[in-house]
């Protein structure tokens, strides 16, 4: 370590020793008073006591909200929205075939609707069929 460089070291320690040594004897530092009035500032630690105004305030409050958002003890559905579910659900079993409206077989697949889209597909295909011969005969005609 050269001369020039001792009294910066000599500085540094005793900068970084002055906070040790100001607790040792038992008066405040300069962080220790900073941080007291940012405690009183914020209300923490010893400062963060609430008053009963202030504690049944905050109390009527949430419940206020919880009867707006319907939370807690105001979660329950109204007697108009479990009759509005259970027609839903009523109707819903009633058109895909579930529940006390399934067929006899058990299956929810409606054969029936099935049966007329095949009949029709069939009579779409013959129509076509006869209107491709109904054009070639006419055109055999013409061409005599």
């Amino acid at each position: 370590m050269s001369r020039s460089s001792t009294p910066l070291v000599l500085v540094v320690v005793a900068l970084l020793t002055a906070p040790i040594a100001g607790a040792a004897n038992g008066t405040p530092t300069a962080l220790t008073l900073r941080g007291q009035a940012l405690n009183k500032t914020y209300h923490l630690g010893a400062y963060a006591g609430t008053s009963k105004q202030a504690t049944h305030a905050l109390t009527l409050r949430g419940q206020a909200l919880n009867r707006i958002y319907r939370l807690g003890a105001y979660t329950g559905p109204s007697t108009q929205g479990i009759h509005a579910i259970t027609l839903r659900g009523q109707a819903l079993n009633q058109t895909y075939h579930l529940g006390g409206y399934a067929d006899r077989t058990g299956s929810s697949f409606p054969w029936l609707a099935a049966v007329f889209a095949a009949a029709a597909a069939v009579g779409v295909i013959l129509a076509a069929f006869a209107g491709t011969v109904g054009v070639r005969r006419r055109r055999a005609v013409i061409a005599l």
